[in-house]
């Protein structure tokens, strides 16, 4: 619904009594002027989608104090450029974008008594944007900014610089605003009661700003999808009330890993360092991060082996390592060694990314407790105590509790229906356990390193449609119970070592000869290459059937003769019995040869006379 906004005459906006029943408008108490209008999409207004204009007839609300306009579209109307008086009657707490656009009217700047100013939009509304910024100075009493999406370009570098003349923000929140050149370097911190402060997602192109170690009040720190390069500032580990870090998608932002999570870190939750150029190696201490409970950092180039983090934690109330984290993200880097049980204290930890690395060694049995492992690609692990980690890999999100009690682990194998582990770097033999996975379905382990045998039993996995062992070093016999797998339809054991003649019976019989190739030792059909033996048993298969043929040829012309014979005698024959049977019948015909007869003698007759 689209509704447009009547004009209202508020008798110089004070005493107005009817609309204290009206929702979205509050009064003051005791003089009963309005001091609130909230016509944001919410409870009665959460069906309509106000527009039209604003007139100059709402100066007379010379009381308001708050004002949102949010999740409206007033066609795209510029900011009234009149709101600026308002200042000269009361405090002007909030404004916020209800589908406005153009300039940001510098006459804005008159609201020193504003406190909170939200114009932010998003890529779906009409874009505000501002010229410049030196109005922004006058707002002295501002606490909260918020301006995403609106359009800085036009600013320059220098945005910083004005924003700094704010002593009471505590909030500057400028996500996708297009500023671009370097962060100056601010000699002097008058906004020391910062704490969020959020530039991500703009191409900011500036060595990290040294200035946000000095902002100890900080607790939310958002610099992610910029291009800053250059050593992290020593110093932000020690921000004694920071707990959200994002530095992730700079790419050349660079540093000692091992100093910078070396420090206190005393109230980190979040830390994302994602896609970066940070080097060196995981401290043991990071155990000691006691709230951390969200740890990225993909896409560097991190060295040595998963730290044992301390098992003796004296920073720590509740025991165990980093007790509160739920995810953590090492993938694409170059760690090595081996996966350790340590892992198992990590009872939260519902996702793990490892891929991408160089670890070495089996997996845990204890992964199993984990809920929701990334893919381990490009390691070399070994594929032991299959079932106790591939479960839970695979089916981490059916897991259920009954009273209290983790279901049976048996009961979940029937329900594992996909398995992919391709393109990765596991070694070891052909896990049997597998076949136990009686409603499995599609099977990839191909483009690793597994050896050993394809067991009998893979005849029950009966609900199996597709099987890549492609690519591995799997040797021996193809199982002749692999014909049974009656709803197979996709098969590929290429580049393998197997060695034996392919099953010629049920299901192994559709399959093409691309399903075997680059396999030397591998014979029969559909390969061309045939098995010993083949020929000898060919010819005589062909000298029985060439005798077959001349049998079954007698056979046949002495059907066709006596089928001739019969059908001979059925004509002469037929009509005589008819005659013996049927007399009135006998006697017709024989009249009718009669007539016949005569007829044609009489003819003959005729024409003999007139040719004499």
């Amino acid at each position: 619904m689209v509704s447009k906004v009547p004009a209202i005459d508020f008798h110089h906006g004070q005493k107005v009594t009817v609309v204290d029943a009206w929702e979205g408008i509050d009064c003051e108490s005791s003089t009963k002027v309005v001091i609130l209008i909230n016509l944001h999409k919410l409870g009665k207004w959460s069906l309509m989608n106000l527009r039209g204009e604003i007139r100059p007839s709402s100066l007379k609300l010379k009381s308001l104090r708050y004002l949102d306009m949010s999740g409206n579209t007033f066609e795209n109307i510029l900011i009234p450029k009149f709101f600026w008086i308002f200042e000269e009657f009361t405090i002007f707490e909030f404004i916020k974008n209800g589908g406005f656009s153009g300039t940001i009217p510098p006459t804005l700047g008159n609201l020193s008594n504003l406190q909170f100013l939200d114009l932010s939009s998003n890529e779906f509304q009409p874009s505000l944007f501002v010229k410049h910024l030196k109005w922004m100075a006058s707002l002295i009493s501002l606490e909260k900014l918020k301006m995403n999406h609106v359009d800085f370009s036009r600013v320059g570098s220098h945005s910083m610089d004005a924003l700094n003349k704010l002593p009471f923000l505590t909030e500057l929140d400028l996500q996708y605003c297009r500023l671009s050149g370097p962060i100056p370097s601010l000699s002097s911190i008058n906004f020391t009661s910062l704490s969020l402060l959020n530039l991500g997602s703009n191409p900011l192109q500036s060595m990290f700003p040294i200035w946000l170690v000095n902002i100890s009040t900080t607790v939310y720190n958002d610099l992610s999808n910029n291009y800053l390069y250059g050593q992290i500032s020593p110093g932000l580990e020690e921000l004694p009330h920071l707990q959200y870090l994002d530095l992730s998608g700079n790419i050349n932002l660079t540093g000692s890993c091992s100093q910078l999570l070396s420090g206190s870190w005393k109230k980190i939750e979040y830390l994302n360092l994602r896609y970066n150029n940070f080097l060196g190696t995981i401290p043991a201490s990071i155990g000691n991060f006691c709230i951390l409970k969200y740890l990225d950092a993909r896409l560097n180039t991190l060295t040595g082996s998963l730290p044992e983090f301390l098992h003796e934690i004296k920073n720590c109330s509740s025991k165990g390592v980093s007790p509160e984290l739920t995810d953590l993200y090492m993938s694409y880097n170059q760690l090595m060694g081996r996966l350790h049980e340590w892992m198992s204290q990590e009872e939260k930890v519902t996702s793990l990314g490892l891929e991408e690395n160089k670890f070495q060694g089996p997996i845990p049995a204890c992964f199993r407790t984990f809920r929701n492992l990334g893919c381990m690609s490009h390691t070399q692990l070994v594929l032991d105590n299959f079932l106790n980690w591939l479960t839970w890999m695979s089916i981490s999100n059916l897991a259920q509790a009954s009273k209290g009690e983790d279901l049976e682990y048996a009961k979940f194998l029937s329900l594992v229906v996909s398995i992919n582990l391709s393109s990765n770097n596991f070694i070891g033999e052909f896990p049997k356990e597998i076949t136990k996975l009686h409603g499995l379905i599609f099977l990839n382990l191909s483009r690793n390193h597994i050896n050993g045998s394809i067991p009998q039993d893979i005849s029950m996995l009966h609900e199996l449609q597709s099987l890549d062992l492609s690519c591995n070093n799997i040797y021996g016999i193809i199982p002749s119970s692999m014909s049974s797998l009656t709803f197979m339809s996709y098969l590929d054991l290429s580049n393998n070592n197997f060695s034996s003649k392919i099953p010629s019976t049920g299901q192994m019989t559709t399959f093409n000869a691309s399903a075997f190739g680059g396999i030397p030792q591998l014979c029969g059909c559909p390969l061309v290459t045939k098995c010993q033996g083949d020929d000898l048993g060919q010819g005589k298969g062909q000298g029985q059937s060439k005798v077959e043929d001349e049998n079954d040829d007698g056979f046949i012309d002495q059907w066709f003769y006596l089928s001739i014979g019969l059908d001979f005698a059925m004509g002469i024959l037929g009509p005589f019995f008819v005659l013996v049977i049927k007399k009135p019948w006998c006697v017709a015909y024989f009249n009718l040869v009669d007539k016949i007869v005569d007829k044609s003698l009489y003819m003959a007759e005729k024409m003999k006379k007139h040719n004499r």
